[in-house]
């Protein structure tokens, strides 16, 4: 009997192998499609290894439906799943429901398969088991429920669980019930044959199965010589409940019945020697252990963990009724509770609170077994103290409430992406930014994306690929996204990669998008303001500097030394204020995404070759020589005039810090991802190492004896990044400077 009941507990354990095995297959790929799913479940030979089940399926979550979306094999009759929503049959959904919030195999209640339509005298069950996103277990069930993404399932008949497991056992007859419900009890199965049982031989094992309980029957057929005493003795042992023989075992021990402890043990292949160190390993278990008489309601045996928690000497608590060491437990209640294990129900492992002898209180985890001896029933009971683990539950719902509350207070709305699905869950927060209500929700990263404005897409998905591909550690960038109002609003993403898998890979980004809009609108109006005072200079300047271009040129008459210096002093100036004027008019409609880009393909090496001969007489001015180096059919995405602009741009700070006969080479190459790679390298002192960092800033400047406003390299990188790529530059002190830019492929 007990072998029968461990079979049929192993054959589930079994079942539950395959559904960890399919998990691991969706945590291990990007996305399963369904022949990878096909092969998967094919190799594993159902029939063969894992007799009973029918089928293997796969429920892909969406929008509060489960539809099943693989099955395996995919025969006719299985067939008739695909696209079955799950959720309308309750049985089913109470046990999705409770596997996504535990993160554990469930079993359903009683139901009939979707392949048993016709033949409903067929009882099956189904096991559950969740898939989330990401390779980490969630730990909370907020989080269980966030990261939810669908289920792996096997279903069975309980007929054929039974039969493919032990067969037809001779001169037993095989009962099986779910008991999990102490008002409907359903039969499993059941035998056709009508033979009657012998009443004396009639004996029952439980068998968890994670969340359902059932009770496996067994009656001695007539005839079938099972009625020595040996027999019944085995029979008998088969009663215990849980852990069986040696529960009974260690029952008898403690109760002091030795004898029958050692002829038990002896049964059991288990020497005196063994016998003893199981006792002392019961003895001094850190948890409390309490033997509760079922009929006298009297503790006749406590372990030394139990002194040691409750703060009683053994001696006081044998014979004390058990609620002693309870606080929200009264004798009327733990006599109800024991009736009820002694009438053959379950009770499930739950929390109460022990009082010590001092009267301090601490919440403890308990689980109780029934155990039938000859001189009665007995309850053991095993708690164990949980003032630790609810501590730091506590401190963990705090912690989520002070982030929670940050964040709300910050504006900033949390997302974390699992690049394996694709996947964004999004805080609540991003519904408030988009003007709508504050709910978490997932969606898909391309949903996202169509949120983003065109203009600032190419540079947002440039900073992804980058920290992806680990060329930096994280990306901060400003870009546009529709508001719920119909506008463009500005919001600032700042993310990194959380979680790699085992080859270093990235398969998660989590970061902030918070709206910046009313910074935004500040920095315009600044910018509105210079543009417009700049502008109002600009024409006023135009003048001047013409009419001091006239009197250099001795329009007003051949001037003294003296006056010709200031006047072409004042020339100079002029011409370095008008540039710095449109410097700061180029930056400012760059930033404020009012200068646009023409975007298309272009040949990289012809626009090279353009760009030194345009530039080869400024090159001259500092005795530099401009050389090219580009591969034919090179092809990039970009604005031409904006691209030659920034090469252009390059080149002249080439030749300011060149030597003398120095060569500057124009260069272009091809990426591994066919992405094209622009870059103006010269000879000259190179960049100082703490220059580095600043180099792309504004009004920034290695040396001032070199002319220009310190914005041109500014205005390049908001350029390059508007065309979706990216700008650097790469130095060694003494051994010149090289500036690049790599931009999307045409």
């Amino acid at each position: 009997m007990q072998e029968i009941a461990s079979a049929l507990r192993n054959r589930i354990l079994d079942y539950e192998q395959v559904l960890k095995g399919a998990v691991a297959l969706f945590q291990a790929s990007e996305k399963v499609e369904r022949d990878e799913w096909t092969t998967y479940v094919r190799a594993l030979d159902l029939q063969a290894s894992y007799p009973g089940v029918r089928v293997i399926g796969y429920v892909h979550m969406d929008r509060g439906r489960a539809p099943v979306t693989y099955v395996a094999p995919a025969d006719e009759l299985n067939a008739r799943a695909i696209g079955v929503d799950l959720y309308t049959d309750p049985v089913r959904r109470a046990a999705m429901e409770q596997a996504r919030d535990t993160g554990e195999p469930v079993m359903s209640g009683p139901v009939q398969l979707l392949r048993d339509r016709e033949e409903p005298q067929h009882v099956g069950a189904v096991m559950f088991l969740p898939v989330y996103r990401g390779s980490t277990a969630p730990a909370t069930m907020k989080e269980r429920r966030a990261r939810l993404v669908g289920f792996v399932y096997g279903s069975f008949r309980v007929r054929d669980l039974v039969e493919r497991t032990v067969g037809d056992p001779t001169g037993i007859r095989l009962r099986l019930v779910d008991v999990s419900s102490q008002e409907t009890q359903t039969v499993l199965f059941e035998p056709e044959t009508t033979a009657r049982s012998a009443p004396h031989l009639k004996r029952a094992e439980p068998i968890i199965v994670r969340s359902r309980t059932w009770r496996l029957e067994a009656n001695a057929l007539p005839g079938s010589g099972i009625g020595s005493a040996a027999d019944r003795a085995r029979l008998v042992l088969a009663a215990c409940l849980a852990i069986g023989a040696l529960l009974t075992m260690l029952t008898w021990s403690l109760l002091g019945t030795a004898q029958h402890a050692r002829d038990l043990a002896r049964r059991m292949g288990i020497t005196s020697e063994e016998l003893k160190r199981f006792r002392a390993a019961v003895d001094a278990h850190q948890d409390t252990m309490l033997m509760v008489d079922a009929d006298k309601l009297r503790i006749v045996y406590a372990n030394e963990g139990a002194s040691r928690n409750l703060g009683y000497r053994r001696d006081e608590l044998i014979g004390q009724p058990p609620d002693i060491v309870f606080a929200d437990r009264d004798g009327a209640r733990l006599a109800a509770e024991y009736q009820r294990l002694k009438d053959g129900g379950t009770t499930p492992i739950y929390q109460a609170l022990h009082r010590r002898k001092d009267g301090s209180v601490f919440p403890v985890e308990i689980s109780r077994e029934l155990v039938h001896t000859e001189s009665g029933p007995y309850i053991l009971g095993v708690a164990r103290d949980i003032s630790a683990r609810l501590e730091a539950e506590r401190a963990l719902r705090e912690s989520e409430q002070r982030l929670g509350l940050a964040l709300q207070s910050s504006g900033l709305a949390l997302f974390d992406w699992d690049l394996r699905t694709g996947i964004v869950h999004l805080g609540g927060q991003w519904g408030t930014v988009l003007g709508g209500e504050p709910v978490e929700h997932d969606t898909p990263i391309e949903q996202l994306e169509a949120l983003v404005h065109p203009d600032d897409l190419p540079g947002l998905r440039e900073q992804i690929r980058l920290l992806l591909k680990g060329e930096s550690s994280a990306y901060r960038t400003e870009h546009r996204v529709r508001h719920a109002s119909g506008e463009w609003i500005w919001i600032e993403s700042v993310a990194k990669v959380s979680e790699r898998d085992t080859d270093g890979r990235p398969i998660r980004v989590t970061g902030t998008n918070g709206d910046i809009t009313a910074r935004k609108r500040l920095a315009d109006m600044k910018n509105a303001f210079v543009a417009a005072v700049s502008h109002e200079l600009r024409t006023p300047l135009a003048g001047i500097v013409a009419s001091l271009e006239l009197i250099k040129e001795g329009s007003a008459g051949e001037l003294p030394p003296d006056a010709r210096r200031f006047v072409e002093m004042a020339h100079a100036n002029g011409e370095r204020l008008n540039e710095l004027i449109n410097d700061v008019l180029d930056l400012e409609r760059a930033e404020s995404g009012r200068l646009r880009l023409e975007l298309e393909p272009i040949d990289v090496g012809v626009l090279l070759e353009e760009a030194a001969t345009l530039n080869a007489s400024y090159a001259e001015k500092y005795s530099a020589q401009l050389r090219v180096e580009a591969p034919t059919g090179l092809s990039a995405v970009a604005d031409r005039k904006r691209l030659q602009q920034i090469v252009a741009n390059f080149v002249s700070n080439a030749a300011k810090f060149s030597p003398k006969n120095g060569e500057i080479r124009l260069a272009a190459r091809r990426t591994p991802e066919g992405r094209a790679v622009v870059s103006v390298a010269d000879q000259g002192p190179g960049v100082p190492e703490e220059f580095k960092t600043r180099i792309f800033g504004r009004f920034e400047q290695a040396k001032h004896d070199k002319g220009g406003t310190g914005l041109g390299l500014a205005i390049c990188k908001v350029l390059v990044e508007r065309m979706g790529g990216r700008i650097w530059c790469e130095s060694t002190p003494g051994k010149g400077a090289t500036f690049f830019v790599e931009l999307p492929a045409a």
